[in-house]
């Protein structure tokens, strides 16, 4: 039996009907790297049985204490039934990359079972017409409750359960499953006894580790040597209350391109690029709707805060810094420089307060106060009426192997995150990388935001302003075919899918459209034959192969929407 932490405990008590507090994966396998070009679904369940000691929160259900007046327990259970937790369904013909969204979006609307350990997988299938994805592809949809992980772990759990190879290795446990017996209500409340007993001691422990550091970094604000990151947001629709319906989208773009970028501007990093692309994003979609606020939306990144040899450890240890996204600056060179200034200044203020211990001091917070206060967060009233916008949006990312691996056989080919949304917080950004690609899941609230096709346009837009501002147009890194190499080799439908992107920029691009009409211009250099000089003027043909350059360039971002 194992008590969960303050920050763990935190995600329970903030769930509600609207606000589900679970995290997880949309992924697509090939199977044809599998045995015999096939994955049974009973295989996945004897998969997910024999190495459910990988991830222990797969075979554990909540205990929770009487009056809430300590944290609560994970208790081994001692009924685990995997087929109870993995669900088998299909999308409806033709089996398109909208009608997974959908699917996507319902299936995460709903809640996780709290009587029952706190996670499920569903096999989807029917993907016939998903661009970009190979044929006889099915999905991985996991849902996992934030209590039990975070992002990194989430990430760690996932391939934990993985293979290098297309060989399903054994990975059984070496010892026997042993269920704990059920604590009475009476155990748990003399155990909370004894929590409480010794918290004095131990937060006069903690203060005497503490109070100098944080005496430093106030000097060192006064000195003038720390410059200050907190920022107020502006109230956006993305800070209004939610319902209990979501949306889901994503995008992938060259992984490439995103190290190009940054090192066009000086300390500039990953992080930064894509902050400045969801910035540009959000801009677009609020100006687009005449609502775009002359301050900078502001986006809360969380931080990994795990120490060395803990990877795979479950629970949360995670901080978070506050980062503007500098949507009020226009042009995307500048929007990426002012980016990396503001996180220079905001990881110096983390490098000179632990973030481990500003983690540490949610232990000490008593559970019913911090029960209350899950709640009273959660009321819909609060956040339109007596609560500031702290952040616009949440943006985390994780990055993913970038070597292929394998489940039951079947090939990874790309997956997009997903997170919760809260009243006052209702646009997540999930990012990964894997195998050369970056992919943006994005996750919203129907009544906030109906369209999220039309954001990820935004997304690529405003990625495809940020390349020509810093690279030029015609510097476009391609996607790496290491991401799938088998699958690569197999996937036939993904020329036509490299050639649908290119007529959606052309029917948006402007400049190409103008281009197209100047056409009948030719007749008018020929009405004048004697003029010999103008003849090979009015060859235009000269022009094509830079165009078809241009549009074979921007071909190269990959996306399956």
């Amino acid at each position: 039996m194992k008590q969960l932490s303050p920050i763990d405990s935190s995600f329970l008590y903030m769930e509600s009907k609207n606000q589900p507090m679970h995290i997880g994966y949309a992924g697509f396998y090939d199977q044809s790297t599998a045995p015999g070009e096939i994955v049974r679904f009973k295989r996945i369940i004897q998969t997910f049985k024999e190495r459910a000691h990988l991830a222990p929160f797969m075979r554990q259900r909540l205990k929770m204490v009487p009056m809430n007046l300590d944290y609560p327990y994970w208790v081994n259970d001692e009924s685990f039934d995997p087929e109870f937790h993995i669900r088998h369904i299909a999308l409806p013909k033709p089996g398109d990359w909208r009608q997974f969204c959908i699917q996507i979006s319902r299936l995460i609307s709903q809640r996780l079972d709290l009587t029952r350990p706190l996670w499920e997988v569903y096999v989807i299938e029917g993907l016939e017409n998903i661009k970009g994805i190979p044929p006889n592809c099915f999905a991985l949809l996991t849902k996992m409750h934030h209590a039990c992980m975070d992002g990194t772990s989430v990430k760690d759990v996932y391939v934990a359960t993985t293979d290098l190879t297309p060989e399903i290795a054994d990975l059984s446990p070496k010892e026997p499953w042993v269920p704990d017996t059920n604590p009475s209500d009476f155990e748990l409340l003399m155990k909370s006894h004894m929590n409480n007993l010794q918290s004095p001691s131990r937060y006069v422990e903690f203060l005497s580790h503490t109070l100098p550091m944080f005496a430093k970094v106030a000097d060192d604000f006064v000195g003038g040597r720390l410059k200050g990151a907190d920022s107020p947001a502006p109230r956006t629709r993305f800070n209004g209350n939610i319902s209990a319906h979501r949306v889901f989208d994503g995008t992938c773009f060259p992984l490439q391109d995103f190290k190009d970028i940054k090192a066009t501007v000086p300390g500039a990093t990953i992080n930064d690029v894509v902050l400045a692309l969801c910035g540009g994003a959000m801009r677009k979609y609020l100006e687009e709707k005449c609502e775009l606020p002359e301050e900078t939306m502001v986006a809360q990144c969380p931080i990994n805060v795990r120490a060395k040899g803990s990877a795979g450890a479950e629970g949360n240890e995670v901080a978070s810094m506050k980062i503007q996204v500098r949507s009020d600056i226009e042009d995307p060179k500048a929007r990426l420089i002012a980016i990396q200034e503001g996180t220079k200044n905001a990881k110096q203020i983390m490098q000179a307060i632990s973030a481990k211990a500003m983690t540490d001091y949610s232990r000490f917070i008593p559970s019913s106060l911090a029960a209350l206060g899950g709640r009273i967060a959660a009321q819909e009233t609060l956040s339109l009426k007596s609560r500031v916008p702290v952040v616009n949006t949440v943006i985390t990312n994780v990055p993913g192997p970038q070597v292929p691996i394998y489940s039951n056989g079947a090939q990874y080919v790309r997956g997009f995150g997903y997170g919760p949304i809260m009243n006052g917080s209702a646009l997540f950004h999930s990012i990964g990388s894997y195998c050369g690609e970056v992919a943006i899941g994005v996750t919203s609230c129907r009544e906030i935001m109906p369209d999220p096709a039309n954001y990820i346009e935004k997304l690529r837009e405003s990625f495809k302003e940020i390349k020509e501002a810093t690279l030029g147009i015609k510097k476009v890194a391609p996607v790496s075919k290491k991401a799938a190499p088998k699958a690569a080799a197999k996937a036939t439908p993904e020329k036509p899918a490299v050639k649908a992107a290119p007529k959606k920029s052309v029917t948006k691009a402007a400049p190409k459209k103008n281009e197209t009409k100047r056409a009948p211009e030719k007749p008018a250099v020929k009405a004048a034959p004697k003029k010999a000089p103008e003849k090979p003027a009015a060859k235009t043909t000269p022009e094509k192969p830079s165009e078809k350059t241009k549009t074979d360039a921007e071909a190269k971002i990959v996306s399956i929407s």
